[in-house]
């Protein structure tokens, strides 16, 4: 609460505007001393002509100390103005008398007797930074091991994100364009930064995901599902599946698949967000919703042009170099038809290559290993012989690693079935052919 009871009359009036017609809230501020719990949200809503204002809270047990109407709005959670001038002088009169209301027995010497610890404690956290710092290395080999044959992408999405996390005030969204053929890895990477992030020890950022398949963004009026639909209009009131996600959690990573699907008009709402780190959409009352973005991260995926733009790379001698790979990507969205606003605002892209037999095989074995755990079975090893059969029997489709799952349960599911129907557990093994699942100690014998 800090910021408001110090706060200016310029920051005040910014304030009541952003919440005219809607609600603004602030999550997780400090209440006055003596609180349970120390911490709750407080939200504005502020009124237009003839309307009240209200300062709303998530109702909190009031300390010993805290009487009359301070006491009253912490227990309803609401209070009503009839301007913004009264709300303001509310806050910095009796709320802010009620930040300073001790009640210390002078008789005792320890450190609670003297101080309130459950707000040194709650204000400590609260000064916390909000940036964290991310190991860039461990966090490439975390995404090393999930997407296979693409080392540059990401090594150059590690440091990206590794970067974004430890700014203190980020001004905008990171926005990374992961562009090549299909199957190679651009959704996977996504998906798996996440988890990525939260499986590194030395790391307190945890993000959310949401994926966003734009193919189900192709006419103007889906704007309403991502950031939902103004007052009287069909849908008012469902929710919005960006905004909604990124209130509830501004650290959300966001998969725009296959951009290049999306219609015109979902660009254009998505440039604030890229450019100021803000979203916008209709409130209530005819305002207007704002949702802070700052702190999420952006990807766009495309197979746009993934041809020519990883020819003119080669061309150029450009694997690996970011400088070429962002001229040439740049260029061939521009020849694309993509919004040169778009491209603007693209802070990283990243190039995926079409994946070599190595990198496919190692797809595979992974595959197999998932394939087996949902049958309930724990592999350790696999027969080599199994990996390449799956691969010879994709061999020739230009999908990247996806016929190789496909093929994987038709080759061995029922044998997992199998394994599974028995009751085999502990460490096994997949032998063969013919193939069968084993105890891992037993496969040392396979020839």
């Amino acid at each position: 609460m800090k910021q408001f009871l110090e706060g200016s009359d310029q920051a005040y009036a910014e304030l009541f505007a952003q919440a005219r017609g809607a609600c603004v809230r602030f999550r997780q501020q400090l209440m006055p001393p003596g609180c349970e719990p120390a911490m709750s949200d407080i939200g504005f809503e502020g009124g237009s002509t003839g309307q009240q204002y209200r300062l709303y809270v998530r109702p909190v047990s009031p300390g010993p100390a805290i009487q009359g109407e301070v006491c009253e709005w912490l227990h309803r959670g609401e209070r009503s103005f009839g301007s913004s001038e009264s709300l303001q002088a509310w806050i910095r009169g009796p709320l802010s008398a009620a930040f300073r209301c001790h009640s210390v027995d002078r008789g005792q010497s320890t450190a609670d007797g003297v101080t309130d610890m459950d707000i040194v404690r709650a204000q400590l956290k609260q000064a916390e930074p909000a940036a964290c710092y991310v190991d860039a290395a461990k966090l490439e080999r975390q995404l090393a091991q999930k997407v296979r044959g693409q080392e540059h992408a990401t090594r150059q999405l590690a440091r990206t994100v590794a970067r974004q996390l430890a700014r203190l005030q980020p001004a905008r969204p990171a926005v990374l364009f992961a562009v090549g053929p299909s199957g190679v890895g651009k959704t996977r990477s996504a998906e798996v930064l996440a988890e990525a992030l939260s499986n590194l020890d030395d790391s307190p950022a945890t993000y959310r995901y949401l994926r966003l398949d734009m193919n189900e963004y192709q006419e103007a009026h889906r704007v309403s599902q991502l950031l939902g639909a103004p007052q009287g209009y069909v849908g008012y009131g469902d929710g919005s599946q960006l905004l909604d996600t990124l209130a509830a959690e501004p650290r959300t990573i966001v998969l725009f698949d296959e951009i290049e699907k999306a219609h015109p008009s979902i660009l254009r709402v998505l440039m604030n967000a890229m450019d100021q780190g803000r979203l916008s959409s209709p409130g209530g009352n005819g305002g207007t919703r704002e949702v802070d973005c700052r702190s999420a991260i952006f990807i766009f995926t495309s197979n746009l042009r993934a041809e020519e733009i990883l020819a003119n790379i080669d061309r150029l001698s450009g694997r690996g170099n970011s400088v070429i790979e962002d001229e040439v990507c740049r260029r061939n969205l521009l020849a694309a038809q993509i919004p040169a606003e778009i491209v603007g605002r693209i802070g990283r892209f990243l190039v995926f290559h079409g994946l070599d037999a190595e990198a496919r095989a190692r797809i595979v074995a992974d595959c197999i290993v998932a394939t087996a755990a949902e049958y309930g079975l724990s592999l350790q090893r696999v027969s080599p012989f199994a990996v390449v059969e799956v691969m010879k029997k994709a061999c020739g489709r230009s999908f990247g690693a996806r016929p190789e799952r496909y093929s994987i349960d038709e080759l061995y599911g029922a044998v997992f079935a199998a394994a599974g129907g028995k009751g085999v557990t502990g460490p096994l093994a997949l032998i063969g052919p013919p193939y069968a699942v084993v105890p891992a100690s037993d496969s040392d014998s396979e020839g």
